[in-house]
């Protein structure tokens, strides 16, 4: 039987046990037939020369897929897994793809793929919702009906932008050895689950703290209602060890409501000082830019303007942005995969975001002006 492994040793695994497991799974699909004797554990040990612990747990994981079949003494043999359909090298991604955030994601997740030797099956959740208009995502039960027929390629990992439809999708079948949620935490009682999340609420301490160190005296949060616990928020962004920067008001209105351009201009108007306004999104800033300029209001010097995910709207109109890179977020994903497949169990791995200031916001003071 001839290995498959590279000469470079890489077979896209921390662990040798699941570089061995990557290995064999290969040298089945390319030399064995369903049914064949697979070698036995001591025959592997000597041919790589590693401890038959280390042998033993690449053969769980591969009779966990369904790749090898355990019959007791007479040995391990190869499973049907043509049928089956099983490919250690597949993940797949749910997500809606059509936006520009997800967009970003599912690029950065295609390129890294190829780094730890994975194809990506992409499952589009996205479509129109009768029930609500301006939902990105289709109801939950066409989501989940989507998602099984995607399912059943059997992929290694299975990455969820959000945890709602998981229970409708029953009993996770134990070929799906790791979870991944983009929001959420792990699901209780699935050992193999993780989250791995942006860091929204570093964003808005991000967003506030570089406000009040170039100057403005009052923030305004921009926010669709729901969005995140505005008064746990407003605790956070005005305590002492913050620099009890005080809020002039929360705003619950986003751009489809009808008044927010009157109600945001006013509030800048009447303020007594410079107004930071820190919007969930650019394209909220973006608008709320446009506002300002019909009203003849001066960016920067009497309003800053901070939206979240570097879109265009935010590069074209100069607004300062809170950062998330998806390159961090995609390498987050793939080391969390890491750790699901050496043991850990579920988990909360946070992306921390950065700033990009532009000149939307006051300049910072040259005594103060950090790289």
């Amino acid at each position: 039987m001839t290995s498959l492994v590279r000469a470079d040793g890489r077979l896209g695994g921390r662990f040798r046990y699941q570089q061995i497991a990557r290995q064999f799974a290969r040298e089945i699909r390319t030399h064995f037939k369903p049914g064949e004797r697979f070698p036995s554990e001591p025959d592997l040990c000597a041919r790589l020369g590693v401890t038959r612990n280390t042998i033993r747990k690449a053969i769980d994981l591969l009779a966990a897929d369904g790749l090898l079949e355990r019959r007791g003494r007479a040995g391990n043999f190869v499973a049907d897994y043509h049928q089956s359909g099983f490919d250690d090298r597949l993940f797949c991604v749910a997500m809606p793809i059509r936006n520009h955030l997800w967009d970003q994601l599912f690029l950065s997740l295609s390129y890294h793929s190829i780094a730890h030797e994975r194809y990506a099956l992409i499952c589009d959740v996205t479509g129109m919702n009768a029930s609500n208009p301006f939902a990105e995502v289709l109801p939950p039960a066409q989501q989940a009906e989507r998602l099984r027929k995607t399912l059943a390629f059997r992929p290694h990992t299975l990455v969820l932008y959000h945890d709602a439809i998981l229970p409708l999708l029953g009993p996770v079948p134990p070929a799906w050895r790791n979870l991944i949620l983009l929001s959420g935490s792990p699901p209780v009682g699935f050992a193999h689950a993780a989250s791995v999340i942006q860091d929204h609420r570093a964003s808005w301490q991000l967003g506030a703290a570089h406000a009040r160190r170039v100057g403005y005296g009052r923030l305004i949060l921009f926010v669709p209602p729901g969005s995140t616990n505005l008064a746990q928020l407003q605790a956070d962004l005005t305590a002492p060890a913050g620099g009890a920067f005080p809020l002039t008001e929360q705003v619950f209105v986003f751009e489809h409501h009808p008044d927010w351009s009157t109600r945001i201009v006013q509030i800048v108007r009447d303020a007594p000082c410079p107004v930071a306004v820190l919007c969930s999104y650019d394209w909220g800033a973006h608008l709320a830019l446009q506002a300002f300029r019909a009203a003849q209001i001066d960016v920067p010097s009497q309003v800053g303007l901070f939206g979240m995910n570097n879109t265009p709207w935010s590069i074209h109109d100069n607004l300062t942005s809170v950062y998330h890179d998806p390159d961090a977020w995609a390498t987050a994903i793939f080391e969390a995969d890491e750790a699901l497949d050496g043991g850990r169990t579920g988990f909360v791995q946070l992306v921390p975001p950065s700033l990009v200031p532009r000149g939307s916001t006051l300049p910072l003071p040259t005594s103060s002006r950090t790289s």
